[in-house]
């Protein structure tokens, strides 16, 4: 008999270092893709090392943690490290050197290039537009960065149009996902989906007083039958 899937406990973020090197068994896998180096990616990074805690951190079994990569130029690991020495994790200094000059902004472009090969229907319109503002982030249920194109179920958020002052509490929400026991992989990503929509839907009338138009932050490809 199989044993039960696990709740997701906790996101935790990681460096990726290489397309196709994502540690195996993690519950579920999260991207940061950032398409260029700009304050806008510098900010969104400091929150998310303010708000988010390292994966290596947490005690739960990686199959009840969700992963965020946040890639990394392989030849920078050296200065990573370095970094991490010098600056005491210090969030807004490793902030500003991640994006200066260690963030991997070919392997982001990778990956969204992945999403978009073919693009499913919930994310065909985003595709087709400007893909050079961002940030994005991309959640599924197993390691995608390999893949050359990414079959549903999965969760793709646009935040090119959130105010700065809303990456703080959207990361928060992002990671506050409800806990069910044995849940199937697009139950996962549809539980994702759902906290970062209510986050959208409290904060709506200050992003977009008139429109209210969550919509155009969250694609959600769920697809067919659940995956156990």
């Amino acid at each position: 008999m199989a044993r039960p899937r696990q709740r997701i406990l906790d996101t935790g973020w990681s460096r990726l270092l290489e397309v196709g090197r994502e540690t195996p068994g993690y519950g579920l896998y999260s991207y940061v893709l950032l398409p260029a180096h700009s304050p806008r990616a510098e900010t969104f990074l400091a929150r998310l090392f303010t708000e988010v805690p390292g994966i290596e951190t947490l005690p739960a079994q990686l199959a009840q943690l969700n992963v965020l990569y946040v890639p990394l130029r392989q030849d920078k690991e050296g200065d990573f490290a370095a970094l991490m020495t010098a600056s005491g994790a210090a969030p807004e200094r490793l902030a500003k050197a991640y994006a200066a000059g260690l963030y991997d902004y070919r392997m982001a472009k990778a990956l969204l290039y992945h999403i978009c090969n073919p693009p499913e229907d919930s994310v065909r319109q985003l595709c087709a537009g400007d893909l050079s503002r961002g940030p994005y982030l991309f959640s599924y249920a197993a390691p995608a960065s390999q893949l050359d194109s990414v079959p549903p179920p999965f969760l793709f958020v646009d935040l090119s149009d959130l105010p700065e002052q809303g990456f703080g509490e959207l990361i928060t929400a992002f990671r506050q996902q409800v806990k069910r026991d044995d849940i199937s992989d697009r139950a996962r990503i549809d539980t994702l989906r759902l906290r970062v929509l209510e986050y959208l839907l409290r904060a709506s009338i200050v992003i977009d007083p008139m429109e209210q138009a969550v919509g155009r932050f969250i694609h959600a490809a769920m697809g067919g039958d659940d995956k156990k």
